[in-house]
């Protein structure tokens, strides 16, 4: 078993408010200088990182000015670990993220919204932005910081889905650029996606025992399956099809995982 981060109600809950205070305010500040589209491999990562890497950015200096040096690295060595049993949930992060997506295409390409899929040759590319920017970025903040503090504040069911809330909100300007890459996305369906999703991620932090590297490998696979193709992202099917089974899969994990226990989402390692 692992320790509980020592937090006050109080506490969680101010640092909680002050991540979620400063990391809404980066999109607004960073999105009107970041360069327009079409753009470059190096270009789409200048362009994302900004603001992907700052839940992290923010996380850790929080996680430095409030517990100090050696208070962040008990945190961080937590957040990091391979814990005993994790095993499954590192696999079922990639498995259960894998099967929808690939139920998303299918229902898309059904509805006449495919696209051809990407030559392998070009994978590596977007595994490349997708391992620099989201699916490692923002984990450390979103689902290590924050839901290790909300989980001192409710439920794990009811920190997850809080968490996937604030989220969710957050993506919320990337749909109202023009020349953002979201911007052709069914903003409705997208955004309640990215909640179910992060509902889920919340379940897998949980039960890998507060490891952020379950919620890495689902928001890797994530961006990197969406990425190569076989669907248009401008398919409300898509999105929609995701939407439900990301929800349905949390609300199962859930229920499977915590009938009859007390675990909470803010039991981090110390």
């Amino acid at each position: 078993m692992f320790a509980r981060h020592t937090l006050s109600p109080a506490s969680a809950l101010t640092q909680a408010a002050v991540f979620v205070v400063l990391v809404f305010a980066v999109p607004w500040i960073v999105g009107p200088w970041l360069p327009p589209q079409p753009q470059t491999i190096w270009e789409q990562i200048a362009s994302f990182v900004p603001g992907v890497w700052a839940p992290t950015v923010i996380a850790i200096a929080m996680m430095l000015v409030t517990d100090g040096r050696s208070g962040f690295g008990r945190q961080m060595r937590g957040f990091l670990r391979y814990p005993s049993g994790a095993g499954r949930w590192l696999a079922a992060a990639v498995l259960l993220t894998a099967l929808v997506v690939f139920a998303g295409v299918f229902a898309a390409r059904s509805t006449g919204a495919g696209r051809p899929f990407m030559p392998l040759g070009a994978v590596g590319n977007v595994l490349l932005v997708a391992s620099l920017t989201g699916a490692v970025g923002e984990e450390l903040g979103w689902r290590a910081f924050l839901l290790s503090r909300l989980g001192h504040l409710m439920s794990p069911r009811n920190a997850a889905l809080a968490m996937a809330v604030l989220w969710a909100l957050w993506h919320l300007p990337v749909f109202l650029f023009a020349d953002s890459p979201y911007a052709s996305w069914p903003a409705v369906p997208a955004l309640l996606t990215i909640l179910s999703f992060g509902t889920l991620m919340g379940a897998l932090f949980a039960r890998a025992k507060g490891s952020v590297l379950a919620t890495i490998l689902a928001h890797l696979t994530l961006n990197v399956l969406l990425g190569v193709g076989g669907a248009q992202l401008s398919s409300p099917a898509l999105w929609w099809t995701t939407c439900v089974l990301f929800g349905a899969t949390a609300l199962a994990l859930f229920q499977w995982s915590y009938v009859g226990h007390d675990t909470v989402a803010g039991e981090v390692a110390t």
